[in-house]
């Protein structure tokens, strides 16, 4: 589950990464006088999928918040799933004897939870990153 778990985190994040440079030099590109203007289908594609992966990316990563104190209120979320497998691992490499009731609970929670993150990074990186690699290539509008 942590490898998997630590594989779907950098397919996400490195998804993420390329997606938000991609659509900056878009951006830029189409900005300059005689620069090439990206289709506007293919930008709506990338922002559709820019708002997947940044919402799925949450399980992942936290949000990097400011410094200080001045801001919204504290709003609680969950431990992004690497911690919370992390954890895991730890809590059962402490003990010489067999998981508890705690952490056998835990990782009954947090199975399922995995699973289907990882089913979402899949979907993502096979299915809606492939798709909006084919409109692209169909626009001929390669960067």
């Amino acid at each position: 589950m942590a490898k998997s778990n630590d594989q779907d985190r950098k397919t996400i994040l490195g998804i993420q990464s390329a997606l938000k440079t991609a659509r900056e030099n878009w951006k830029t590109e189409g900005a300059k006088p005689k620069g090439t203007k990206m289709p506007e289908a293919i930008v709506k594609s990338a922002d559709e999928l820019q708002k997947k992966v940044d919402q799925l990316a949450t399980k992942y990563q936290r949000e990097q918040q400011g410094l200080g104190n001045a801001g919204p209120p504290f709003e609680w979320k969950p431990e992004p799933l690497p911690a919370q497998v992390q954890d895991l691992m730890e809590d059962l490499d402490d003990f010489a004897a067999a998981p508890g009731a705690q952490q056998k609970e835990k990782l009954a929670e947090l199975t399922p939870l995995v699973a289907e993150a990882s089913a979402q990074v899949k979907k993502i990186a096979d299915e809606d990153l492939a798709a909006l690699n084919k409109k692209m290539n169909e626009a001929g509008s390669l960067i």
